[in-house]
């Protein structure tokens, strides 16, 4: 499934109607393990997997951390949207740079924990999902970024706009 919803912590498949069902193989799964025989050649009309524009190196925060945390790891890093991970590593949330601006002002900023303004609804999908319809619900859910799940659900990178924008720039696939 290339798609999951994180609701409150839980991770279920999910399928979104307007996407359309593709009868063509998925990803060839040597190029999921790290098994790629030559590079990768990118055609406009070539099919192109989040695996191959994703952002491996993810920095990531759990629950209770703290806003000033959060905001410290975006601005060192430059970043703008950080999963959020339990004790047991399963993605339970998201944090963007917006949601830290909703409450920027609040006197209390210093004692809110992210908990407590993390998104608990949470679109995911695969490494083995389709570019185009990682465009398609970055668009239509109005997402600036989805995290990238393995097959045991484990945080494997994230795909944001800004990416697949990239990945359209440099030619690798047109929508």
């Amino acid at each position: 499934m290339p798609f999951y919803m994180v609701l409150n912590g839980q991770t279920n498949a999910h399928h979104f109607d307007y996407l359309s069902h593709d009868p063509n193989p998925r990803l060839d799964k040597t190029l999921a393990h790290g098994d790629q025989k030559k590079p990768i050649e990118h055609h406009a009309n070539k099919r192109l997997f989040a695996l191959e524009i994703m952002s491996r190196n993810v920095f990531t925060l759990k629950p209770s951390d703290s806003l000033e945390k959060a905001m410290q790891l975006l601005q060192k890093h430059r970043i703008h949207h950080i999963p959020i991970l339990n004790d047991q590593e399963k993605l339970v949330g998201q944090l963007s740079d917006r949601d830290l601006l909703k409450v920027e002002d609040n006197k209390l900023f210093s004692l809110i924990a992210i908990q407590d303004i993390m998104s608990h609804i949470v679109v995911a999908c695969t490494y083995d999902t389709d570019a185009r319809d990682l465009s398609r619900v970055l668009v239509r859910e109005q997402i600036s970024a989805l995290p990238v799940l393995d097959d045991d659900l484990k945080l494997n990178g994230i795909v944001s706009r800004v990416d697949v924008l990239k990945a359209v720039v440099d030619g690798k696939f047109q929508y």
